[in-house]
């Protein structure tokens, strides 16, 4: 008599076969995911520094800087929010984003909340509190090397849902006396 065994077993080993090549397709997906996800988050990182870096440099050094602020490849633009919130007199905001305490501070603020990835980078700005970002263009120098950009009005909120900071090129310029404890910024953007 001839044994059936090895033929009745075959289709519970493909069974279990197709089983396990799902589980290891589903873990490959999510773990190319994971790995896009967090070479999305160290870019946003740079282009966020990047932003910090040429702020604080024109606010400190009274000097004018030039940069882009460009996150590309990650998201869309339109899901993003990126912004300069200001606390005041709030000491657990300050400790938080700055890792001192400070009853004020400025802190750079980028999310994605719509993505799938979600990234959010949050970095506090080393300028003097009592900076004062312009808000109106007439208070900003007329310079013919920038006829190209346009004067952001509204770079600092206290609004965490506002989208202030676009991509493109940026220009900060000291407006003030470098010797004047109110440092008053004029910010310049060009798409």
């Amino acid at each position: 008599m001839v044994s059936n065994k090895g033929q009745m077993s075959a289709p519970f080993e493909l069974m279990v076969a197709m089983i396990i090549m799902g589980f290891v397709i589903v873990v490959g997906y999510n773990l190319m995911a994971s790995m896009q996800c967090n070479i999305c988050q160290n870019d946003l990182d740079k282009a966020v520094t990047v932003f910090k870096s040429g702020l604080e440099k024109a606010v400190n050094n009274s000097t004018v800087e030039k940069f882009s602020f460009k996150y590309d490849g990650c998201f869309k633009e339109s899901l993003a929010s990126a912004r300069i919130v200001k606390y005041v007199d709030n000491l657990k905001a300050c400790e938080r984003a700055c890792g001192e305490a400070r009853s004020t501070c400025f802190v750079l603020i980028f999310n994605a909340s719509d993505s799938s990835c979600s990234p959010y980078v949050s970095k506090c700005l080393n300028i003097p509190d009592l900076t004062s970002f312009v808000s109106e263009s007439t208070e900003c120098e007329k310079d013919e090397s920038l006829q190209d950009y346009g004067v952001v009005s509204t770079l600092v909120s206290t609004d965490l849902k506002k989208n202030n900071l676009l991509m493109g090129q940026y220009v900060i310029k000291t407006v003030s006396s470098s010797s004047s404890f109110t440092p008053k910024i004029c910010v310049y953007y060009k798409r």
